[in-house]
């Protein structure tokens, strides 16, 4: 986080969660080559096992490329006092650009986007969203605890001039 009088410039990099992300992929990719591998003995075996290297090659397709998606993409959150805008970038090209004016947003709540275990330990992904009429805006995210989660919304909320209600916490989604 970059600081410059009213400016606040956030950067969330490439190559965030490398381990999960790159993890996703290649489990996806393992599923494309099975799928692979079917086509190949479809023509022995016949027509059935082509249906089947079809949905596993496409499945792990899609699996592959939202690994590689998670894994390649960054995000640059900026707030100057009047507006915030946010740029989703892949390979350095802008995906997606969304601003809003501090007076259009109404909340700023937290999403669960992931949840899982690792042996004992529960494994929490969070990101902190401005909603305003046209959509949401991400301010944060990769937050791994409640806490942090609290002190994200409390910082944006008096940074941007929205009370924030902390009633549930302010969570929605399930996650996955």
């Amino acid at each position: 986080m970059e600081r410059n009088g009213d400016q606040v410039l956030i950067r969330y990099p490439a190559f965030r969660n490398p381990v999960r992300n790159g993890l996703i992929a290649l489990f996806g990719g393992v599923f494309v080559m099975i799928g692979v591998l079917l086509w190949g003995h479809a023509e022995r075996e016949g027509f059935m096992l082509w249906i089947m290297g079809v949905i596993f090659s496409g499945v792990g397709g899609l699996v592959a490329m939202a690994g590689l998606y998670a894994l390649l993409n960054s995000l640059e959150v900026l707030l100057d006092g009047r507006l915030v805008s946010s740029v989703r970038r892949l390979f350095g090209i802008p995906l997606r650009t969304r601003r809003a004016a501090y007076h259009e947003i109404y909340d700023i709540r937290a999403r669960k986007v992931f949840s899982g275990t690792a042996g004992k330990r529960a494994i929490l992904d969070f990101s902190v969203e401005a909603h305003y009429p046209e959509g949401t805006l991400v301010l944060a995210q990769h937050l791994g605890a409640h806490s942090a989660v609290k002190t994200a919304r409390e910082y944006f909320g008096d940074l941007i001039g929205v009370a924030v209600n902390d009633s549930g916490r302010g969570v929605s989604g399930s996650g996955s």
